[in-house]
């Protein structure tokens, strides 16, 4: 019997033994050795494709515990564990692993840290796991492989966010995910973006997720700076080619008013919401909130306009007409467009803060939008993880370098700027 590697269970640790009797004199006997004796699930067996079979420590990084011919293993009676190299290591992995399955990630697939502060997330799984790993970690953020500790200080939000693929394994299976690392500023509003109308200046995105349903709810957050009189076009988002889709403007008539559409202006199937004569004003900040409660067809009651928090709906400023039964966009030419609103119509002034939402959000939802009148870090915001669809910093955020304006969400709806230059940040912000 001398060489072979007897495998056993010891019941009352539920350890998993090895020893390796070397003595001619009979079996395990003389100098015969424990090479291994530890927990179930710590050690695996593995085939090297050459008739052996290697025994590692899945806690030490699959280090080598020790290796030996597939003939030479045998078990608690003494038999030999399997006639080839790969039966024995199944019967090995039968003894050294107990309920074992391939890991299940369960920790979230996302996290948000404020920049140049300490970061710290543990990848959890079931299984269990005995090895982990990141790939994507911006410098100087490491992985502990055998925690799966991912911590650090966390570096300029530039990139961010960051999108990472995160793993978690043990003999039997790797499970890997996407995972989305969120950095954010500390918030400080400083520059706006200036448009400069009759120049068909735009910042643009072709991405559906900002133009949603016809008949999905939402919320649109624009902190504005009218600079002249004539009606100014704010966003639009729906189809650019047939101009189906939902318009916001302000128009010169009776001292400046909203006005926001909805459907397919051009066919004649469309609704209008009109605000109150003199309800926006010229070179003064003001916060405009639109939220829509994904009623089908668009009805009056659907909607609510936010005026520096205050519900100006409700008043008798808002006017509805005609009709519109949503189905669904055209998809010819995908857009949504912060400086105009349809043909045209294009706003002269700065924009900044700007904020889209895929829920209808309450009064309150809509004060956290902003704090003492003026604009706030929205992740912060109690719908922060579940409901945002972008945030554009429009200047602040340390990646709005000309001709690009950042998504500050984890979905990276970056905005495209159309005939503008660096000029158009300028330090006249938000109050």
């Amino acid at each position: 019997m001398a060489g072979k590697v007897q495998v056993f269970i010891d019941e009352p640790s539920d350890s998993a033994v090895l020893v390796h009797g070397s003595d001619s004199g009979g079996p395990f006997v003389g100098n015969a050795v424990t090479i291994g004796a530890r927990h179930r699930n710590e050690m695996l067996a593995v085939g090297n494709g050459d008739g052996t079979v290697s025994i590692q420590n899945m806690h030490q990084s699959f280090a080598e515990i020790f290796k030996a011919a597939f003939e030479d293993y045998i078990d608690e009676d003494e038999i030999q564990l399997g006639v080839s190299e790969a039966a024995t290591v199944v019967a090995i992995n039968l003894i050294l692993l107990k309920d074992l399955e391939v890991p299940v990630i369960t920790s979230a697939l996302s996290a948000t840290v404020l920049q140049n502060t300490p970061f710290s997330y543990t990848i959890t799984a079931s299984g269990p796991a005995f090895f982990f790993d990141a790939s994507g970690l911006p410098l100087p953020l490491t992985v502990d492989h055998a925690t799966g500790l991912m911590s650090g200080t966390a570096p300029t939000a530039a990139d961010s966010p960051f999108l990472l693929k995160i793993a978690a394994g043990n003999g039997l299976g790797v499970d890997s995910e996407d995972f989305t690392l969120t950095i954010n500023i500390v918030f400080v509003n400083t520059i706006s973006t200036q448009f400069a109308g009759g120049s068909s200046q735009t910042c643009e995105n072709s991405d559906l997720a900002l133009v949603g349903a016809p008949n999905a709810p939402y919320t649109r957050s624009y902190w504005l700076k009218r600079t002249t009189a004539p009606s100014a076009g704010v966003a639009f988002w729906g189809d650019a080619s047939s101009e189906e889709g939902w318009k916001l403007r302000f128009d010169s008539s009776g001292g400046g008013r909203y006005v926001i559409e909805g459907g397919d202006v051009a066919g004649g199937d469309w609704v209008r919401w009109t605000g109150a004569a003199g309800s926006t004003s010229i070179n003064a900040w003001e916060n405009w909130v639109f939220v829509y409660d994904g009623t089908s067809p668009l009805s009056a009651a659907g909607l609510t306009v936010y005026k520096n928090g205050v519900d100006v709906t409700g008043a008798g400023v808002t006017s509805f007409a005609g009709s519109y039964t949503p189905t669904a966009w055209p998809t010819t030419d995908t857009k949504f467009k912060l400086g105009m609103s349809n043909g045209g119509n294009y706003f002269t002034g700065f924009q900044d803060e700007a904020s889209v939402w895929d829920t209808a959000m309450s009064a309150s939802e809509v004060g956290e939008l902003k704090t003492a009148g003026a604009p706030r870090e929205l992740f912060l915001h109690s719908l922060w993880g579940t409901n945002e669809v972008a945030w554009w910093r429009m200047g602040d955020h340390p990646g709005d370098i000309h001709p690009t304006i950042r998504d500050q969400s984890p979905g990276v709806h970056d905005l495209t700027m159309i005939n503008m230059t660096v000029i158009a940040f300028q330090p006249d912000v938000a109050p």
